[in-house]
């Protein structure tokens, strides 16, 4: 099974916007998702201490944001 070949970044289709539309996070408010690949693309740390920001809101917000509901407080 062959792999496909990667396009180089100046040629990849990435959208504008939030990483996740309706996203709250400081990631999705201040950035956009091109800049974030874009920093990924050059290894720039950044890209993960953004990423990691997203994700702790998305886990917070939305995976325990569910289970809260469920518990009987």
């Amino acid at each position: 099974m062959e792999k496909e070949a990667q396009k180089p970044a100046d040629q990849r289709e990435t959208p504008d916007g939030p990483l996740l539309e309706g996203c709250e996070c400081y990631t999705c408010q201040n950035y956009t998702r091109s800049y974030i690949f874009h920093l990924f693309d050059v290894k720039e740390m950044n890209a993960n201490i953004l990423l990691a920001i997203h994700n702790s809101w998305v886990y917070d917000h939305h995976l325990f944001g569910e289970i809260r509901k469920y518990l009987p407080f």
